[in-house]
């Protein structure tokens, strides 16, 4: 059951429409504030025009979410405290918000697979001065270069390995569910690697 809580103005709760989409049939006070933010920016990614969410650019909201009670039932049996909401990690590719397909995850977790815009290069690498390529990754946390390879797919090998590390560290601390899509990515990853071909998206 959904508690009552005190909610604030960020963003501003009214009943209505969001984004000509959305319907709040909430009043104010019945569910928590962090139901409405959580709701409210999945809008704001999928009908908004802030440019910093062009990654979410042809992502939509499933009829069943459009409605905040419905949305903030599902939020309400969730693991949800201090955790993303996430589309993509149960569904690769997925571009649609649903029970089916979304799930509370760690924020860490959430940015490893962040829809990150590569530009030229393969993920995980660029290109410097002396011709060579750049491997990035994360140790401990934080943002590390892994080394500098004659090879661009070689960078790229050396920052998917790392994100398979990171990957595998996860599995244990999260549900069944999770675990058993993360495990999917790393097939998909190793696979990756062993034939040789880049991957823009994780």
């Amino acid at each position: 059951m959904i508690k009552s809580f005190n909610l604030y103005d960020i963003p501003e709760q009214t009943l209505g429409t969001s984004y000509g989409v959305g319907v709040n049939d909430l009043e104010r006070g019945i569910a928590p504030a962090s139901y409405f933010v959580k709701w409210h920016n999945i809008l704001e990614r999928c009908y908004g025009n802030n440019p910093e969410y062009r990654a979410y650019k042809g992502c939509s909201i499933c009829d069943e979410w459009l409605l905040f009670s419905n949305f903030a039932l599902w939020m309400d049996e969730q693991d949800h405290y201090k955790k993303d909401l996430d589309k993509d990690i149960l569904k690769f590719g997925n571009r649609l918000y649903s029970p089916d397909t979304c799930c509370f995850v760690p924020s860490a977790l959430n940015q490893l697979f962040a829809n990150k815009l590569t530009g030229q290069y393969m993920r995980g690498t660029f290109l410097v001065p002396s011709g060579n390529y750049v491997a990035f990754g994360s140790v401990n946390g934080r943002r590390k270069s892994l080394g500098t390879y004659a090879d661009e797919f070689e960078a790229h090998k050396v920052y998917l390995t790392n994100v398979l590390e990171r990957i595998n560290g996860w599995i244990p601390l999260v549900d069944e569910k999770i675990g058993a899509a993360l495990l999917c990515r790393v097939e998909r990853i190793e696979q990756a690697i062993a034939n040789r071909t880049p991957i823009r998206e994780l």
